[in-house]
């Protein structure tokens, strides 16, 4: 039997037990092997399809990075590239999930990272097209050929705010949530944290205008602070009962009573902890950098 259209469900099925399997059970690698024996000799019975093929080398890669599984990761991923190269018909959306990969496991300095994630974006604008840009503006995300580019597209932003490249790590946030209002890779909340770093209190007063009711620590709690720097104590003040409200955790970082973890939950909740670690991970610059807010906030809890 040769293989004639859409893949066959069993090597659905087996990319699917692979990626939840191993994001479920950090330990499963013998899982991912498993499934990944299975599929191939699915593959071997419907007469190895290379573009397909290459797929389950990327659903490989994307199992094993999930699992933490590193090196496995990056040489599933640059099997997939090699025959994604030559695969006919191009599929250069998977393309970019393999240069994806390989930012998160190949590349050790930031510049590499970038390289790595800006061939992906540009794998992607080649898959989607001009047209597809235009015309489904305001729902990528939700569209699943649409998140290789999006995470690729975030990866290009968060390279570029490290490599001091603000002003366009910002433009490219901005284009995101152009594409995606409902913010699913939690790009508002980037957003407004490089917005208040640089000092465009315009640029945060636009987000609150679309998702300053959103019930997270980063509207509330940076609303107390925009407040401030324009001069607004009063109601500044008034923020600030509703931030502690909504998670009182980030007072006790923001006075130093409380001592920040080495490295940053995986998940939070509304109100938690977590949600207030991460906080301070966006925010913290903004607040030390303005003056005389924190001697006021302390002020007024006393």
């Amino acid at each position: 039997v040769r293989w004639r259209s859409s893949p066959a469900p069993a090597v659905f099925a087996a990319a699917t037990a692979l990626v939840y399997g191993l994001k479920q059970q950090k330990d499963r690698k013998a899982d991912a092997l498993f499934w990944e024996r299975r599929a191939r000799a699915l593959l071997d019975r419907l007469g190895r399809p290379p573009r397909e093929e290459a797929r389950l080398e990327l659903t490989l890669a994307n199992a094993f990075f999930a699992g933490q599984s590193f090196e496995d990761a990056r040489d599933t991923a640059r099997r997939a590239i090699a025959a994604l190269e030559v695969a006919q018909p191009p599929d250069t959306v998977a393309l970019g999930d393999a240069y994806n990969v390989l930012a998160n496991t190949e590349a050790k300095t930031i510049e590499e990272a970038y390289d790595f994630y800006r061939t992906a974006v540009e794998a992607g604008e080649r898959s989607l097209g001009p047209t597809f840009f235009r015309e489904k503006k305001g729902h990528f995300w939700g569209m699943l050929e649409t998140r290789p580019y999006m995470r690729a597209r975030q990866g290009l932003a968060e390279c570029l705010w490290d490599l001091g490249r603000e002003e366009e790590a910002i433009a490219h946030y901005e284009a995101l949530l152009e594409l995606n209002p409902n913010a699913n890779q939690g790009i508002r909340d980037v957003l407004l944290g490089c917005y208040v770093k640089r000092g465009n209190d315009a640029g945060a007063w636009h987000l609150y205008k679309q998702y300053g009711g959103d019930g997270t620590a980063f509207f509330a709690w940076t609303r107390v602070l925009v407040e401030f720097r324009c001069g607004n104590l009063n109601a500044s003040a008034k923020a600030l009962r509703a931030a502690l409200k909504q998670n009182p955790h980030v007072l006790g970082f923001l006075s130093g009573r409380e001592k920040l973890p080495r490295h940053l939950p995986d998940h939070y909740s509304l109100g938690g902890e977590n949600e207030a670690i991460i906080y301070m991970s966006l925010f913290a610059e903004a607040w030390l950098a303005t003056p005389g807010v924190l001697a006021w906030l302390l002020g007024q809890i006393e």
